[in-house]
């Protein structure tokens, strides 16, 4: 009998406005998935890559130096000196550049059905490390922002020590906090969102944001929705960003009227996100997103769920060979 791991890991919204490069939590309903085996070879070799839900696979790269989540999987088996490799198919449910944490959610599904089929166990900080190795492919450089959500699950502060070394931090997450999804129909890569922001910001700017970011985070852990509210907010980022999502302005002004906590980019985009209080007006926002998505003739996919709600899950089948 061969055991087979299969892992799956949550798509991810990052940077929550105030918190670039820092913060982000997890959303339930939307995933990827890693099935691993151990073959004798100490590499990793990928045996197929599909779609299911709404991902996406014909862009993503089969060759295993160039995929996160084998890449991943490579740094582990390095890292830990172990005396064999992996075959690995890969399950994509998270749409492709898509600002949802896809390149994060294959690579720490991978380490996670790896390291089930070890018999001592990795720590959740070293599997942390080598899904950020896999997810350097995809953004050109190394971010925890989304591994870290995708891998602890819930709402995460990734806190850089040095040029690899982290630390993450779990963050109360209010008892009712849901996030609407708008994904358009057409990708932004990673490194072309970073690529033309500004390396330098006024004293005021800096003065600002980091008062919207200290107030975010009081207001999650407090379960406070006013300070949520008025301290998600992104000065410094968005109005860089928004130049490559030209229906962004349009939908804004709509999406201010209603009684959303907060409307920002999910990560490097183009996806956007909404916060509420309710599962009601969340359901409200989506349909808000569909309405403005036909009226101004954007295509895309619509997403609701809790925040914080999902975590890797793992599970062991045992076939013949």
């Amino acid at each position: 009998m061969m055991r087979i791991s299969v892992a799956s890991a949550p798509a991810t919204v990052a940077n929550i406005n105030a918190g670039f490069d820092v913060l982000g939590f997890s959303l339930l309903g939307i995933c990827d998935k890693v099935q691993a085996c151990i073959i004798p070879e100490k590499a990793v070799h990928i045996k197929k890559i599909v779609s299911s839900g709404q991902g996406e696979w014909e862009n993503i790269p089969i060759d295993a130096r160039k995929n996160t989540a084998s890449v991943a999987l490579q740094a582990m088996i390095e890292g830990e000196n172990l005396p064999h490799g992996y075959e690995i198919s890969i399950e994509k449910g998270i749409p492709l550049s898509s600002g949802l944490g896809g390149s994060a959610a294959s690579a720490v599904a991978a380490v996670v059905a790896g390291n089930q089929l070890l018999k001592r166990k990795l720590p959740l900080s070293k599997l942390f490390s080598y899904a950020l190795e896999g997810e350097a492919v995809a953004s050109g450089g190394i971010h925890g922002d989304n591994v870290a959500p995708a891998l602890y699950g819930g709402i995460t502060a990734c806190l850089k020590n040095g040029i690899k070394d982290f630390q993450v931090v779990s963050i109360r997450c209010p008892k009712k906090l849901y996030c609407s999804i708008f994904h358009p129909a057409f990708p932004l890569e990673t490194k072309k969102a970073r690529g033309i922001l500004k390396e330098h910001i006024s004293l005021q700017d800096y003065i600002q944001q980091s008062m919207h970011l200290t107030g975010l985070l009081m207001g999650l852990t407090l379960g406070d929705y006013d300070l949520i509210a008025n301290h998600a907010k992104d000065i410094i980022i968005t109005p860089q960003r928004k130049s490559l999502m030209p229906f962004y302005d349009l939908f804004a002004p709509e999406l201010m009227k209603v009684q959303s906590l907060a409307f920002g980019i999910s990560g490097a985009g183009p996806s956007l996100f909404a916060l509420s209080q309710t599962l009601r007006q969340a359901k409200i926002i989506s349909e808000l997103f569909s309405r403005l998505g036909r009226e101004y003739k954007v295509s895309g996919q619509v997403f609701v769920g809790p925040v914080g709600a999902a975590r890797p899950g793992v599970k062991i089948q045992k076939v013949k060979k």
